[in-house]
């Protein structure tokens, strides 16, 4: 990660806020395990440690005697969890992997994502980093070792595929059940315009959250200072909306771009109302 602007020309030099980030307040030490001595002062740390995180492929893991049952069975109270691209079992279990092609690309969540026109998601930045929700699943079982020092230890593997294909459950269960899922829709074509983005007079983004249509058309046009647009037949119901939903968008993209973000947040906030939420852009 200290390299990760790398594929950007950038040398090792320069700053990684990014690795920063997530290891502030650690303390560390560098270990060369290809040698004997660092291999035994690792092991002298595992003897009295709770947990041990690794994301190291299995095949690098074996090499250096941390296959993970052996460890345990060397040391009976540690927690050793896993964390890899693909798992520790299975074909692909020592290919290499970063989080664009295991949780991205390979669980489908990319295509997913795609644009109206079929062009997967390129994440970039933050929302690339998915190992800090797939070390989470690692997170109890340390903090139950520490709790309960006697207690026997285990392993505990995620893996980047599995995460991807966790965050994914939605859209697989749907898979399995109907034979197909929702293909990615042109914003101005969205068949749920009561949970969709508008854009604010100020350039902004501004997301109704409208999920029970039927209920929540109402308080969306009484938050708009519109509630005389129940009348319109294309706002009679969520069925109405779906049918007209070009036309309803439309409708209310006007309606948005006379006012700034911050404006529709005060009258939102005065209403105590529930229906949109403003995209935070920095």
């Amino acid at each position: 990660m200290r390299s990760a602007f790398g594929s950007l020309g950038i040398g090792q030099d320069f700053p990684n806020p990014a690795f920063a980030q997530d290891n502030r307040g650690k303390r560390s030490i560098v270990l060369e395990l290809r040698q004997p001595e660092a291999r035994e002062r690792l092991e002298e740390l595992l003897s009295t440690a709770d947990v041990f995180l690794t994301n190291l492929r299995p095949d690098a893991l074996d090499g250096l005697g941390l296959e993970p049952a052996a460890t345990v069975a060397r040391h009976p109270r540690l927690v050793y969890c896993s964390v890899s691209g693909y798992g520790l079992r299975g074909e692909d279990r020592n290919r290499p992997a970063y989080d664009i092609g295991a949780f991205w690309a390979r669980s489908g969540l990319s295509v997913q994502l795609a644009n109206s026109e079929g062009v997967p998601l390129n994440a970039a930045g933050r929302h690339r980093r998915p190992h800090q929700r797939a070390g989470r699943p690692g997170r109890p079982p340390g903090r139950g070792a520490r709790a309960a020092p006697d207690r026997r230890g285990r392993v505990v593997e995620v893996s980047l595929l599995r995460t991807g294909t966790y965050v994914l459950g939605w859209d697989l269960s749907l898979q399995e059940t109907v034979g197909k899922v929702a293909k990615a829709e042109a914003r101005d074509a969205n068949q749920t315009p009561l949970m969709n983005s508008y854009r604010t007079k100020d350039g902004r983004w501004f997301f109704f959250t409208g999920l029970e249509a039927d209920r929540h058309i109402d308080p969306v046009l009484r938050a708009l200072g519109r509630p005389e647009l129940r009348a319109d037949p294309r706002f009679t119901d969520a069925r109405a909306l779906r049918k007209n939903r070009t036309e309803v968008i439309a409708v209310l993209d006007d309606i948005v771009g006379e006012r700034t973000l911050d404006e529709w947040a005060e009258r939102l906030r005065c209403g105590r109302s529930l229906v949109g939420a403003g995209a935070r852009t920095g």
